[in-house]
């Protein structure tokens, strides 16, 4: 029997909830149901399509989100579905699925905070780093903020002394974590970025796995999260839910 996912919603909330084929925006501030929304959309194109629950990608941004988001699916249809997660997650386990394209020679571990503050010693040993002219930190900083821009490192053309550094310290960071088979928090999402920008038919394999794809509070997307979508996407099957008053990017100036 199947449940009426429409029961206690507004207008607004079951035009969205309804509107299942193409793209949709849904745009409302804090408090107004927007993640209800979703839960119930999952629900309507489960129920709708007979989908397998493991054919919906629905991201959220903390694990505590996600969590609660399969709990209401569960609750709602009482079916589970286990790709409802974050960015990071989903990126983990795409590139613990694809483990063969990512050139490692056996399986990765992934660094914490203190990994890579224990690597970044061993790098700045080996560049023979002062941190009295060029704090390490900063470093580590830029070179994330790169790879989020989805920046190829190598053939940035540096403004200054921080750049410069910036681009030896990762030649050698990149060089280590391959051959130590490591990735950091920023790989998560570059890899499966670059791996499906790379090989097409692995591309096309997910775009068929995940005809309908949801993403809750799209305003605090950043350029490797857009990308990754946008690689995702071909069916324009997509809905976002967003509050541009809630956005968490726009204080460090980001677009």
């Amino acid at each position: 029997m199947k449940v009426d996912v429409y029961k206690g919603m507004n207008d607004f909330q079951r035009e969205a909830i309804a509107s299942l084929e193409g793209p949709l925006l849904v745009v409302a501030g804090a408090g107004s149901g927007k993640t209800r929304v979703i839960t119930h959309r999952i629900a309507n194109i489960i129920q709708q399509y007979d989908m397998r629950p493991d054919r919906i990608l629905a991201i959220t941004f903390t694990n505590k989100a996600a969590g609660e988001m399969k709990e209401r699916v569960e609750r709602l249809i009482n079916v589970k579905t286990p790709w409802i997660t974050t960015f990071h997650s989903a990126g983990l386990r795409i590139l613990k699925l694809e483990q063969a394209y990512t050139g490692f020679s056996h399986p990765f571990s992934v660094m914490d905070e203190d990994d890579q503050k224990r690597l970044g010693k061993r790098i700045c040993k080996e560049l023979k780093i002062d941190p009295k002219m060029i704090d390490p930190r900063k470093i580590i900083w830029r070179m994330s903020q790169w790879k989020n821009q989805l920046v190829d490192i190598a053939k940035v053309e540096p403004n200054d002394d921080l750049d410069l550094w910036t681009q030896k310290y990762y030649a050698l960071y990149a060089s280590i974590c391959q051959e130590e088979c490591l990735v950091d928090f920023d790989d998560l999402l570059v890899k499966p970025v670059r791996l499906f920008e790379q090989h097409e038919e692995l591309r096309k394999k997910y775009v068929a796995r995940f005809p309908y794809i949801l993403i809750d509070e799209f305003q605090d997307t950043n350029q490797v999260q857009y990308r990754l979508i946008r690689l995702l996407s071909d069916n324009g099957n997509i809905c976002v839910t967003g509050d541009p008053d809630q956005a968490i990017y726009g204080w460090r100036g980001a677009d």
